[in-house]
C-alpha cells in the first residue's frame, strides 16, 4: 500500500488578495486594488467579470453572502434567495399600474428559485411558474402553459400576475451589428434604494466572532495487488477497518 499526501499551498498578500474560479475575473478585482479601490470595489469588480467569463456560475441578480470588515467591526451580508424580493416588488409598485411581471427561473447562485415568489407574495399577485409559452392575454387574464415535475399543463390566472419563464420561452438567436449597437445606447433606469417604498431595513444577523477554520489534512491511498481481486480486497478490508462499512 502507497500514501501519497495531498499538496497544500498557503498564499498571502500584504496590500490584499482576490480569488474567484477564474484567473481573469481574478485579475480584474486585483486590478481595481491597485488603482486604489477597496475591497468592495474590487468584489463588485470580479462579480461583474465573472458575469462574462463563468455566467454558469455567477451573474447579475444572484445570490451574495458578504463579510465586511471595517472599523474594527465585521458585518454580515445575506443576500441570497428571495432576501430581494422586497426590493424587486417596490421597484414594480414603482412602475404604477403594472398588469404582468416576467422573472426568470430561478437564481444563478443555489438554484433557490425563490425570488419570483417572495415577489409575488409581496405584491399579492398570482403566481405561475416555469412558464414555457404565453398562450393568450385576453379580457383580464392570461393564459400560459408551465412544466411542472415533466408534466405540461396550461393554466389561466387573472391579471395582474407574476409568471417565471424557463428556457423554452423565446428560440435563441445571435445579436445583430445593428442590435449591438442600439443596446450600447440604451438608457438602462437605475432606481436607489431611498426612492423606494420596500420598508424599514432591520438588522436581524448579529456576527459575534470571525475565525479561521481548523485546517483539514487528507491522505490518498493506493491499494497494490497483482490483481484486481487482491486489490479490492485490501480496499474492502480498509474501509471496514475504518467502519465506513
Amino acid at each position: 500500500m502507497a500514501v501519497v499526501e495531498r499538496a497544500q499551498y498557503t498564499a498571502s498578500g500584504s496590500q490584499g488578495m482576490v480569488a474567484s474560479a477564474d484567473a481573469l475575473a481574478t485579475e480584474v478585482g486585483v486590478g481595481i486594488l491597485r488603482c486604489g479601490g477597496n475591497a468592495v470595489d474590487a468584489a463588485v469588480a470580479t462579480n461583474a467579470a465573472m458575469a462574462v467569463v463563468g455566467p454558469h456560475l455567477c451573474g447579475i441578480g444572484g445570490d451574495l453572502f458578504a463579510l465586511v470588515h471595517t472599523d474594527h467591526t465585521v458585518y454580515a451580508l445575506n443576500a441570497s434567495g428571495r432576501a430581494g424580493a422586497g426590493a424587486s416588488a417596490a421597484a414594480v409598485r414603482a412602475e404604477g399600474d403594472v398588469d404582468l411581471v416576467i422573472t426568470g427561473k430561478q437564481s444563478v447562485d443555489e438554484n433557490s428559485s425563490s425570488v419570483f415568489i417572495g415577489v409575488a407574495c409581496k405584491l399579492g399577485f398570482p403566481l405561475a411558474a416555469n412558464v414555457v409559452r404565453i398562450v393568450e392575454i385576453a379580457g383580464g387574464r392570461i393564459t400560459v402553459e408551465r412544466i411542472a415535475d415533466g408534466v405540461q399543463e396550461t393554466v389561466s390566472l387573472p391579471l395582474p400576475a407574476v409568471i417565471s419563464v424557463g428556457k423554452e420561452i423565446n428560440d435563441p438567436r445571435f445579436p445583430s451589428f445593428m442590435g449591438i449597437r442600439k443596446a450600447n445606447r440604451a438608457s438602462i433606469p437605475v432606481v436607489s434604494a431611498a426612492g423606494l417604498d420596500a420598508g424599514e431595513l432591520v438588522k436581524r444577523t448579529n456576527w459575534t466572532n470571525s475565525r479561521k477554520p481548523d485546517e483539514k489534512t487528507e491522505a490518498c491511498v493506493i491499494f497494490d495487488g497483482a490483481t484486481a481481486a487482491e486489490k479490492a480486497a485490501k480496499l474492502v478490508d480498509a474501509l471496514v477497518s475504518d467502519k465506513v462499512l
